[in-house]
């Protein structure tokens, strides 16, 4: 069972904003270099409604090459680091001060970035290092076996509309959203596995209302969400 609630934490905040490579203008909240490598961690700020209410985030579009680069930034951070990976994302998901940790995470982890230059906000890193800790715990079916309906799972609790989709989604086809999980990103498969899951994702839409979700974004979230259920020791909450 999902619970909606109406508050905005910390973590929808970088759900929402997880599409954007950069934010405008806003300066980066951490820079750290080696050699040729540089990492930039982008303040998730969230511009105005659009005119049709959705949230418009600020930014350049990510590029394919550039989701490429990320989610091999993330599994570094997972493989040099898997404990100091999974505390970072459960202060962002306790709702802490996730960027001192994040950066302290990434300056601990320079060589994750040993060539070229990578920017991303932090709700894309989060969605990464996710997905990488998911990958630790074993094959997409036994993930897909943890996500199947638990009689005994207590509710837990989505803090905007992005989140709840990626939780009802998670659970309610979990062998579609480990396809999507699974799937190299910026390929014609992950393309396949998201047009698939998106078929399936209506029973967690409410009537009348327009699903336009975006890879980047429902990636992320899905990961976010498939953790908290099976692997983050607070997922009954």
């Amino acid at each position: 069972m999902v619970l909606k609630t109406l508050f905005l934490g910390v973590l929808a905040a970088f759900l929402v904003a997880a599409q954007a490579q950069g934010i405008g203008d806003t300066v980066p909240a951490y820079r750290t270099q080696r050699q040729a490598g540089q990492v930039r961690l982008y303040s998730d700020i969230v511009c105005p409604r659009g005119p049709d209410g959705e949230p418009v985030v600020c930014g350049r579009p990510l590029t394919d090459q550039g989701r490429r680069a990320l989610h091999e930034f993330g599994r570094c951070l997972v493989r040099r680091d898997a404990a100091g990976s999974r505390a970072s994302l459960a202060v962002a998901i306790e709702g802490g001060d996730y960027r001192a940790s994040l950066e302290g995470l990434v300056s601990r982890q320079r060589g994750c970035a040993a060539s070229g230059a990578l920017s991303f906000s932090a709700g894309l890193i989060y969605g990464v290092i996710a997905e990488a800790l998911l990958e630790t715990g074993g094959s997409g079916d036994a993930l897909v076996a943890r996500l199947k309906s638990d009689p005994g799972r207590s509710p837990v609790r989505a803090a905007n509309e992005i989140e709840y989709l990626a939780f009802c989604t998670a659970l309610t086809s979990p062998a579609e959203a480990v396809r999507l999980l699974s799937a190299p990103p910026a390929t014609d498969e992950e393309l396949q596995a998201f047009r698939a899951l998106v078929q399936r994702m209506s029973a967690c839409v409410a009537a009348g209302e327009e699903l336009r979700p975006r890879r980047p974004l429902l990636r992320s979230a899905l990961a976010i969400a498939a953790y908290r259920l099976t692997a983050h020791p607070l997922a009954a909450r």
